[in-house]
Parts: structure tokens; C-alpha cells; sequence
């Protein structure tokens, strides 16, 4: 491109028919970078958010604060409707509690401390008896789903426990051998 042409193309954008174009299109680019940046604001607030959620529980960032975990529900009193008649001059060792269900046996601790231990270690069985972390970031993330998805069956279900607790004995036994 010549001096000359060069001249002749500044003085067309310079000239007052090109300017309205000009700000139009300005004003689009500045319309556009607006939305970039909410958009990438809003994809790292999302982001931050869901990372937030799903830390481990033994990372030093989860320290801070306790994993959201159901708790198991109290077994409820089994109350019959209508109470057997008790006669009258039958001894007094009749209770309406005989009925009451026990207890689960693992019941998951109720004081925030002993809680945050107990799904710490039940963590740890799971992580214990499934195959290593894996180091690439992807892989990474469907393996801490797992983990979370298997401790959230074990506290849920007690049968789950049962078999993650035995299927752990039968690791630790076949690793002293």
C-alpha cells in the first residue's frame, strides 16, 4: 500500500459519513466485553461454588467448616394403636416400651467433633479399599464423586455399611498376608 492510499484511507475515516458507523461499532465491541466479563464472573462464582461443595472432607480447606451430612432419624417409638388389655390382677411388669425398636448400630454421633470423625474414617475405609487417587484433574474430579457418592450410601444405609465395614477387614487382612 502506497503513502498516497494510506492518506486517501485516514482521510475516509476521518470524513463525518464513516463516524456514525464507527461509534456503532464501537459501541458494540464495549457491549460485547461487558458481557465477556459477566459471564466469566459468573462461571468462576458458579465454579467456586461447586468446588466448595464438593472438598474432601480431609483436605485442610474442609477444616473450616463441616461437611452438610443426613443424619440418621432416631428411631421412632412403636406405639401400638390400641394397647393390649392387661388384666387386672396380672403383675405390673407389663410396659408399653418392651415394643420400642433398638437403636442402629452404627448411629452416626450427634456431637459435631465425634461426627466429623466418624465420616473421616468411614471416608477413609472407602478410600482405602477403591483404587488410588488418580493425578489427572478430570479423573480427579469423578473420583472424589465416587468417594462422596459411596460414603453418602454407607451413612444412608446400614446394610451399605455393613458390607463396606466387612469388605475393609478383608483388605486389611489381605494386605498383612
Amino acid at each position: 500500500m502506497s503513502e498516497s492510499e494510506l492518506q486517501d484511507l485516514l482521510q475516509y475515516l476521518a470524513s463525518d459519513e464513516f463516524r456514525p458507523a464507527l461509534v456503532v461499532i464501537a459501541a458494540i465491541v464495549v457491549f460485547l466485553v461487558i458481557l465477556l466479563i459477566v459471564y466469566l464472573l459468573l462461571r468462576k462464582k458458579k465454579k467456586h461454588a461447586t468446588v466448595a461443595d464438593v472438598t474432601p472432607a480431609h483436605s485442610p480447606q474442609a477444616s473450616h467448616r463441616e461437611m452438610p451430612v443426613e443424619t440418621a432419624k432416631p428411631a421412632q417409638r412403636e406405639v401400638p394403636a390400641d394397647p393390649p388389655k392387661v388384666p387386672a390382677n396380672a403383675p405390673q411388669a407389663y410396659s408399653p416400651r418392651a415394643s420400642v425398636a433398638k437403636p442402629p448400630r452404627h448411629s452416626i454421633p450427634q456431637d459435631s467433633v465425634l461426627r466429623r470423625h466418624y465420616i473421616s474414617h468411614i471416608r477413609y475405609m472407602i478410600e482405602t479399599i477403591t483404587f488410588p487417587r488418580p493425578t489427572d484433574s478430570v479423573l480427579r474430579r469423578h473420583y472424589d464423586h465416587l468417594i462422596a457418592s459411596e460414603l453418602e450410601a454407607c451413612l444412608n444405609d446400614e446394610a451399605q455399611l455393613e458390607r463396606l465395614i466387612s469388605r475393609y477387614e478383608e483388605h486389611r487382612r489381605n494386605a498383612k498376608s
